[in-house]
This record gives structure tokens, C-alpha cells and sequence, in this order.
């Protein structure tokens, strides 16, 4: 493993900066200021004497920044998924849902990328942020060829986490998101730090990744005091982690008793539990309440289409569910500390939330929709699935991320005037091999790939995607300020 190769800067008041080279020497250069280590420029004039000097020790922290960068590509590991899927995860995925038997429309990522989990002892309940950053970078690699032969050195694959944090404090060298290496104090390598969407896009543009943020916020609903809610990442009122760990992984063997494919609960509270009946069929509960089985006469008339029970119906329409909002309210915003929703001072970063909110992200599933249909094609698996040659989406909110990998929409009968909608995950905290066992075998796969609207019960979500292609000369400089489309509703 390659030594640090630079420290934080030393006196920001007086402009020095500390770059350490990968042989422990140390460098101390003037200048820097807001642009990061690749601004050494004066702040005033010094004469010619100066001048030559600052530019001498530009040009010689330049020189150990690119060393450095040579001895990682040279050092850093291989990350290998859990499980290797011959014939492609999302083509596992198209198949099911095109032989879906509820109706609806499909729209998915096409390309090829792979499942990152997290894994115990390595980086469970910390490292969701790097998984789902390798998952992107994996499309970005099978994907972009323009793209993989810059990504990681041109390693032409996916480099383990700690190779990850050093690229990332690589790019904070480099001037990219400064104002994020201000707020991890320049050091991330070795720790258990949270990242979110804003660091994985400026690791990614320091290679000329054209990555994008786009920022949802709700300003309404009721909130929810936290002992009401679970989510995966966070605790349970009155356990640890370690016991609500224990209790999936009972559940999980239970279930691979029985012969069937785990279906584990989502990564929020009113995720369904859905279980192998001895006929074959699936017992599914309410997606919304988890309470009304869907299967019992008194819903089954109303709800043999639907997810959810006339209850949790009735709610959604009377929320204004079916009222598209308008996209074109966005504004464009330099991101600060405050946007940041990896790593929670308050938190600890431990998951644990504050309350959450009864609203419903409409816009922002409208948003996800039309990201996706922008450029698609028709598949020839089914008419009503569509395959989208836009990148997957790194989905952050504080707490948990997530990949989204495509948007199922489909009317209900209960009302011809709603919808349901679902964005379809893959999510770092499941096991690779349930998602591929239960979509091979088509059966038991929702539970763990779909997350309704009803489960989006943050206020704040941010999404990360690239754009093909890399950015060069002026455009690269421009990419070192991260700025995000923001959407208030």
C-alpha cells in the first residue's frame, strides 16, 4: 500500500500548503488559497524573485502529486465482487420484469455493471457510500470506453475501498471540491468515514468524469419521531446494530431453510415482507402499512393489481400522488458543508435520524423518470420495457445510498386516475447472492430490488450521474466546483 501523499494544509490563513511525497519527504509551498494544491499562485506580488519561486514549488509539488498517483496505480488492489454473474445482473433483471404479470411500464439501465456488497468486518454499516461508488464506476468502465481509459489510471477495473479513499484525497489535492476536503479535514484514508454523492462525483471528476448532483428537498409533511422508523443503517429504540445484524441473518437462515431465496426487509420501514407459501404463491403484505395481507378476501377484490391495500390507497390519492410537477423550477447552487449527506457530524454517522417525514417525492420520481426515457430504446423482451443508455444513479440520502437502476410506473385498478411507482435499487446492505438467486429463479426479487414512493420518507435526497464522454482543458477546470440542480417542493 503507497504512503500518504500529502497531508491537510498547515496554515490556511497565511496560504502554505503541506505536500507530502510518497517517501515521507515533505514539501511546504506558498499559495494555494480556495483553489486547492494546483493554485500555488501568489496571493499579491512579490517581484521577480518571488515569482519564480512560487512557480519552482508549483511545479515541484506538481511533480510529487504525479508520483504519487503512479505508485497507487501500481499498488492498488483489485475489488472483486461477491458472487460473478456470467450473464449480467441487469439482464437478470429485464427478464423479470419483462414476464411481470401486473402490467405497467419498465425503464432500465442497459449496460452491464456490477453488485457491490458490504461486507462484515470490512466495511458493514460505514462503507455504503464506497459501494455504491464502485457500482457506478463499474457501469462507467463496462460502459464508456472513453471513460475507462483514464478511470483509476486506466486500471480497466474497480479498486477496493482503500485505493478509493486515496484517489478521493487525490482529487482534494488536485482542487477538486475543496470545500469538501475542508469538511473531512483533508483525510480520509484508513478511516471509517462516510461518503455521499458530492465526494464520489469529485473523485470521479478529477478524471474528467462529467459527473452531475441533483438535489431534492421537501419543506413539507408531517415528521415522525425515530423510534417509529427502522432503516438498515441506522438502530433499532433499545438495540445495537450488532443485535438488529443478528436478527436479519436468523431470518435470512430461516428462509434458506424452506428452499427459497431470502426476502430480508428494504432499507426502510414499511419495505414488504413477502414469503414462499406451500402453494407456490407469494403472501404479500401492503408495500405501504405491511400490515394487511393482500391475499385476504377483503382486500383481494380491490388490490389483485396492486401493491397496496385500499387503506394506503385511499391516502395516496388523497396526498395529490398523481400531480405532476413541474421540472423546470431548478437552480443551480455551489455546494457547501450543509449539502452533504454521507457523513452527519450530529449523527456520528451512524444512521441514526432525527425523525422523517410523510411526504411524497413526486418530483423527484418524475425527475427519475424522464432522466431514464431521455435515451432509451424498446426492448425486444416486452413493449412495455424500456432500456436506458443513461448511467445508473448513485442515490444519497443521511443515512443510506443506494443504486437506482431504472423506474417502474403502472396504473392501479382501484383508481384508473393513480399510479404506483417504484424505483428499482440495487442495494450495497443486501446480499449479492439473494438478488441474483431470486432473479434467476424469478421469484422473491421485488422485496429486495424495489423501493416505492412510500418509503422515501427523508426530506432531502441527492442523486449522482455521469455523462459520457471526458472532460478536457477548460471544462475539466470548471468540473473542480461542484455545483448541484436543486428542486424544493
Amino acid at each position: 500500500m503507497a504512503q500518504e501523499c500529502f497531508k491537510k494544509p498547515g496554515d490556511r490563513k497565511g496560504g502554505n500548503q503541506v505536500v507530502e511525497r510518497c517517501n515521507g519527504q515533505v514539501d511546504r509551498t506558498e499559495g494555494g488559497g480556495g483553489h486547492g494544491y494546483a493554485d500555488f499562485e501568489a496571493k499579491r506580488s512579490r517581484g521577480a524573485s518571488g515569482y519564480h519561486k512560487a512557480t519552482g514549488a508549483k511545479n515541484k509539488a506538481l511533480e510529487n502529486l504525479e508520483d504519487c498517483m503512479k505508485s497507487l496505480m501500481i499498488t492498488q488492489m483489485r475489488e472483486s465482487p461477491m458472487i460473478v454473474v456470467e450473464e449480467g445482473i441487469m439482464t437478470l433483471l429485464q427478464k423479470c420484469l419483462a414476464s411481470s404479470s401486473k402490467g405497467g411500464s419498465f425503464v432500465v439501465v442497459e449496460g452491464n455493471l456490477e453488485h457491490y456488497e458490504s461486507k462484515k468486518e470490512v466495511d458493514v454499516g460505514w462503507g455504503c457510500g464506497w459501494r455504491n461508488l464502485e457500482m457506478l464506476a463499474s457501469y462507467l468502465i463496462s460502459e464508456d470506453p472513453e471513460v475507462r481509459e483514464v478511470l483509476f489510471g486506466g486500471a480497466g477495473y474497480v479498486p477496493d475501498i482503500p485505493a478509493l479513499q486515496q484517489w478521493l484525497e487525490i482529487a482534494w489535492a488536485k482542487g477538486f471540491d475543496v470545500p469538501g476536503g475542508e469538511y473531512f479535514d483533508w483525510k480520509i484514508k484508513g478511516t471509517n468515514k462516510w461518503i455521499g454523492t458530492t465526494e464520489g462525483a469529485a473523485l470521479l471528476r478529477s478524471f474528467g468524469v462529467r459527473a452531475r448532483i441533483v438535489d431534492f428537498q421537501a419543506t413539507g409533511g408531517k415528521r415522525e419521531p425515530p423510534s417509529e422508523l427502522r432503516s438498515k443503517t441506522g438502530t433499532e429504540e433499545g438495540h445495537s446494530r450488532q443485535q438488529i445484524e443478528d436478527k436479519d441473518k436468523e431470518s435470512v437462515n430461516k428462509e434458506s431453510e424452506k428452499g427459497s431465496p431470502s426476502d430480508r426487509d428494504g432499507s426502510e420501514a414499511s419495505e414488504p415482507r413477502r414469503t414462499a407459501a406451500d402453494n407456490g404463491t407469494l403472501d404479500q403484505a401492503c408495500i405501504v402499512c405491511g400490515e394487511h395481507k393482500l391475499h385476504d378476501p377483503e382486500f383481494r377484490r380491490d388490490a389483485q393489481d396492486s401493491d397496496m391495500c385500499p387503506h394506503c390507497m385511499k391516502r395516496l390519492q388523497d396526498s395529490g400522488n398523481t400531480a405532476k410537477e413541474n421540472l423546470s423550477n431548478a437552480k443551480e447552487t455551489q455546494i457547501t458543508g450543509r449539502h452533504r449527506h454521507g457523513w452527519d457530524n450530529k449523527t456520528g454517522g451512524d444512521g441514526h435520524e432525527m425523525g422523517q417525514i410523510t411526504v411524497k417525492h413526486q418530483q423527484l420520481v418524475e425527475w427519475v423518470w424522464t432522466y431514464f426515457m431521455t435515451e432509451n430504446v424498446e426492448s425486444r423482451l416486452s413493449k412495455s420495457l424500456h432500456l436506458s443508455q443513461r448511467s445508473p444513479l448513485y442515490f444519497q440520502h443521511r443515512g443510506h445510498s443506494q443504486t437506482v437502476v431504472g423506474i417502474e410506473r403502472r396504473k392501479v385498478s382501484t383508481s384508473p386516475d393513480s399510479e404506483e411507482v417504484n424505483l428499482l435499487v440495487l442495494d450495497p446492505s443486501e446480499k449479492s447472492f439473494d438478488i441474483v438467486e431470486s432473479l434467476r429463479k424469478d421469484r422473491g426479487w421485488e422485496g429486495l430490488v424495489k423501493r416505492g414512493l412510500q418509503t422515501l420518507k427523508q426530506t432531502e435526497y441527492q442523486l449522482c450521474y455521469c455523462d459520457r464522454g471526458v472532460a478536457k482543458g477548460e471544462e475539466l477546470e470548471n468540473l473542480k466546483i461542484l455545483t448541484s440542480k436543486s428542486y424544493t417542493y
